[in-house]
C-alpha cells in the first residue's frame, strides 16, 4: 500500500481533545451511563480514526525508508564495484606505463646498438675499400715484377743460349 507523496505532506494532526473536565461537567454532558459509553467509545473511535492516517503515513514512511535503504545498499554495492574496477584499470595503466618505459629503454638501447653497428659497417666498408686499393696496387706491382722477371729470363737465356738455365757454366768450379 503506497500513499501518494502529496498525501504524506498533507496529513493533518488529530484534533485536540480536552479531557480536563470539572466534576459536574460529565453529568451535564453525559446524563446517563449509556450516553457516557457512547461518548467514550465515540471519543475512542475518533482517536482511532485520527490515528488511521498517521498509521498509514507511518507505514508509507516505513516502506519509503526500506526503499531508501535498499537503494543505499545498491548504491554502496555499485560504488564498491566501481572502486574495484577503477583499481584494476589503474593497475593496468601502471603496467602499461611500465611496459612503455621498458620499451622506450629497449628502443634507446637498440638505437645505440644500431649506431655502433653502422659505425662498424662504415669502418668495415672503409677497410674493404682500402684492401681493394692495396690489392689493385699489389696486382699492378706483381704484374710489373712478372714483366721484369720475364725480361730478365729472356735476357739471361739469350746470353747463354739455353732457355731456363741461366749462368749454369759459371757456377761450376
Amino acid at each position: 500500500m503506497s500513499i501518494p507523496e502529496e498525501e504524506l505532506h498533507s496529513v493533518q494532526p488529530p484534533p485536540r481533545v480536552s479531557l480536563t473536565l470539572s466534576r459536574d461537567q460529565p453529568r451535564r454532558l453525559w446524563p446517563n451511563a449509556w450516553l457516557r459509553g457512547v461518548r467514550v467509545s465515540g471519543l475512542w473511535l475518533s482517536n482511532k480514526q485520527a490515528g488511521t492516517p498517521l498509521a498509514a503515513a507511518r507505514a508509507a514512511l516505513t516502506v519509503k525508508a526500506e526503499q531508501i535503504e535498499a537503494e543505499n545498499a545498491e548504491a554502496t554495492e555499485l560504488t564498491n564495484q566501481l572502486a574495484a574496477e577503477l583499481e584494476a584499470r589503474q593497475a593496468g595503466i601502471e603496467a602499461a606505463q611500465g611496459a612503455e618505459a621498458k620499451a622506450r629503454s629497449d628502443a634507446a638501447g637498440l638505437r645505440t646498438e644500431l649506431g655502433a653497428a653502422r659505425q662498424r659497417a662504415a669502418t668495415a666498408e672503409a677497410r674493404a675499400t682500402e684492401l681493394e686499393k692495396r690489392t689493385d696496387d699489389l696486382n699492378a706491382e706483381l704484374t710489373r715484377v712478372n714483366g721484369q722477371n720475364a725480361n730478365l729470363v729472356r735476357a739471361l737465356t739469350a746470353g747463354t743460349g739455353k732457355p731456363g738455365r741461366p749462368n749454369q757454366g759459371k757456377q761450376r768450379r
